[in-house]
């Protein structure tokens, strides 16, 4: 995963950039490859802001979350890109679950009974 960090009308941490780090860790098994990922944190008046975009390739992911406590707000967008990520792992998985199941039965077969299990040999 390749991190990029912006900070606007602030000094940058090295805490506040490995404990974003450890946390953006986290969805890194949602994708087999890997990923280009953007993190501005910016600071306007007492609001501190994080904007996270997450880019996996064909998809591209955005949050963003305005707090009073950075280290706050970098937990807030990851939860919700962790929501967003989620949500369309899920609806890929019921994709393939569609698209490989079974056919259903035919009415017409339904109450028809096989050859073989109506010639049964006579008792002696």
């Amino acid at each position: 995963m390749k991190i990029s960090f912006t900070f606007r009308h602030m000094d940058s941490t090295e805490a506040l950039k490995a404990y974003t780090q450890s946390k953006l860790s986290k969805l890194d098994k949602f994708f087999h490859e890997p990923l280009a990922v953007e993190v501005t944190f910016s600071v306007e008046r007492h609001l501190h802001t994080v904007d996270i975009h997450l880019d996996a390739g064909s998809a591209s992911y955005r949050g963003r979350e305005l707090s009073e406590d950075m280290y706050a707000s970098v937990d807030t967008v990851v939860d919700k890109l962790r929501a967003q990520l989620v949500s369309v792992k899920g609806g890929q998985r019921a994709q393939r679950r569609r698209s490989s199941a079974p056919p259903l039965p035919s009415t017409e077969l339904a109450g028809t009974v096989p050859e073989a299990l109506l010639a049964t040999p006579a008792a002696e």
